[in-house]
């Protein structure tokens, strides 16, 4: 079995940054990791079915300690950072880790999902469209995972969702695992939220658990 892992940061419902890409390590050595990232759908001819990001570095991994080296290195980058304080915040990070075997076809993903909040932008640096598009993205989300609860695609039709993946990058970035397009056709999703009870938390807390 292979396994590879990427890190995509969605800044805004039109701009995609390969974190890896900013890595000042041992494993950004190489020239041509400039390549701009775009989406490209499994379904062509009518632009829809799940969505995989063009030209994003999946960097081959042997275990769970190397790939938590290598995330680490990255995120120490100091052009990165320097991006974030320019920018008031950042965006959305979709970790992703792809297995493939010896058969063909033979493929499994796993997507850790670290989603950005509207709260926590710097509005001063912050622009509108920003905070706008983190927001439309969570509620477009939050959507998706409810008619999934009440619809499963393992057990319904996929059709049947009447909610779009459409709406926004994040959720098309995600659609394949959370309608279940590895080899067997299943999937699995896990929602954590981060909550505080102090009072000064409170509203944000709220807006979580919702």
């Amino acid at each position: 079995i292979k396994c590879a892992i990427s890190v995509l940061e969605i800044a805004d419902d039109d701009v995609l940054r390969d974190i890896f890409g900013f890595s000042e390590g041992g494993i950004n050595k190489q020239s041509g990791r400039t390549n701009a990232l775009r989406l490209r759908y499994g379904d062509r001819k009518r632009g829809g079915g799940p969505a995989t990001v063009e030209n994003l570095w999946q960097v081959p991994i042997t275990s769970f300690e190397e790939a938590c080296d290598i995330i680490s290195d990255a995120f120490q980058s100091k052009s990165l950072r320097k991006i974030w304080r320019e920018e008031g915040g950042h965006g959305h990070f979709v970790v992703t880790i792809i297995c493939r075997g010896d058969i063909a076809h033979e493929e499994s993903c796993i997507q850790v999902v670290d989603l950005a909040s509207a709260d926590c932008q710097t509005t001063a640096k912050t622009s509108a469209s920003r905070v706008s598009s983190i927001r439309k993205s969570l509620s477009a989300l939050r959507g998706i995972l409810g008619e999934l609860a009440k619809h499963p695609p393992n057990v319904s039709t996929k059709s049947a969702l009447p909610v779009s993946f459409r709406e926004c990058t994040l959720t098309k970035v995600l659609q394949r695992n959370l309608e279940g397009h590895d080899s067997d056709g299943l999937s699995r999703a896990v929602v954590i939220g981060c909550v505080n009870p102090c009072g000064r938390d409170y509203s944000q807390t709220l807006r979580t658990v919702d």
